[in-house]
């Protein structure tokens, strides 16, 4: 059929009308233009035959590529998994760091509240043995007298007592100290009742010094289960920035104020100061790592982010800062253990 429609398109070009009364110069117009319609059609067929060759041969490269990009993707899947891993446990190591950093940074001021904390009993200490000394010296007392002898005896009873108890007290603090450096490895059932009266025993000797009261509304004795030396420290590193803030500005009348109460199936400890407050500029950067308002030599700008990290990452709660009309509050909330809820 193709054939014929062909030759009738010739014949037509040629303007024969019947094959059967062709002339010689019709045929010879005829066969030329055959020859003619011949070559240009194998010129198209060569074309279209490179054409083929090169889209074969560009579909050729277009699917190695596309093979390479697929050997790519998959080697990507599979070590995409690794490089997480590697990355988590880069920033682990990055928190662990700066965790490590910020203890031997309170591992100074502690050393220098555990000073404070000594420096009353151990002159209390010195009194009565200085005061026992005098009594011997100055033979206050006939020992061959029963009457004195019991005297005697009733005294340095009671000295010796009263220096047992300042020993103890100093034991107390230096196992309160230790045990703050003492790392938690697995969690562990406690109040934050008792994690809040440690930090402010631990403070007592440098909140006295500055004459700051602490006031305590404790409406609930709420039990969790966390790790008892990080939340420590997390109550410790906001009393001590209420302190230096107390310090800088010369605040009168210095007052802490802590509330602990329930909230559901949490516990909520709020900590608010009269000193002053926060910047409005600095409020949405304190917990930013290495960001601080102190000096150089007072703040390395990594307690208030270790703190947030403690509370938010290892023990699943929310720490949060905001400012009030004298001065400034944070709120911690942590969830309560089982048998609480």
């Amino acid at each position: 059929m193709i054939a014929e429609k062909i030759l009738r398109r010739q014949l037509k070009k040629a303007k024969i009308a019947d094959l059967s009364k062709i002339t010689p110069e019709q045929m010879e117009k005829f066969l030329a233009l055959v020859r003619e319609n011949y070559e240009t059609y194998e010129k198209e067929r060569k074309i279209m035959e490179r054409s083929i060759d090169l889209s074969s041969k560009e579909m050729q490269a277009l699917n190695e590529n596309l093979a390479q990009k697929v050997e790519e993707v998959s080697e990507l899947n599979r070590t995409l998994s690794r490089r997480v891993e590697e990355e988590v446990e880069k920033n682990r190591r990055k928190d662990r760091q700066m965790f490590q950093q910020t203890r031997l940074a309170q591992m100074g001021e502690m050393l220098s509240m555990i000073a404070h904390q000594w420096r009353q009993p151990l002159s209390a200490i010195s009194s009565v043995a200085i005061s026992m000394q005098m009594k011997i010296q100055l033979k206050r007392f006939v020992l061959a007298d029963k009457r004195q002898q019991k005297e005697f005896e009733d005294y340095f009873l009671e000295k010796i007592e009263a220096i047992g108890n300042y020993v103890q007290y100093l034991s107390h603090t230096i196992d309160d100290f230790r045990n703050f450096f003492r790392p938690n490895k697995a969690k562990e059932r406690t109040t934050l009742e008792l994690l809040l009266q440690k930090a402010i025993d631990m403070l007592h000797g440098s909140y006295r010094k500055n004459s700051i009261a602490v006031y305590q509304k404790i409406e609930n004795s709420c039990e969790i289960v966390t790790y008892p030396n990080e939340i420590l420290q997390v109550l410790l590193n906001i009393l001590k920035n209420a302190l230096d803030n107390f310090r800088e500005r010369n605040i009168e009348h210095p007052r802490v104020e802590v509330r602990l109460v329930k909230r559901g199936n949490t516990a909520m400890l709020e900590i608010e100061d009269n000193g002053g407050g926060i910047p409005k500029m600095y409020l949405s950067k304190i917990f930013d790592p290495y960001f601080s308002t102190k000096d150089e030599k007072n703040g390395s700008g990594l307690g208030l982010y270790m703190s947030k990290t403690i509370v938010e990452e290892h023990c699943g709660g929310k720490l949060e800062a905001q400012n009030t009309k004298e001065g400034a509050l944070f709120r911690i909330i942590l969830p309560l253990s089982r048998r609480e809820t």
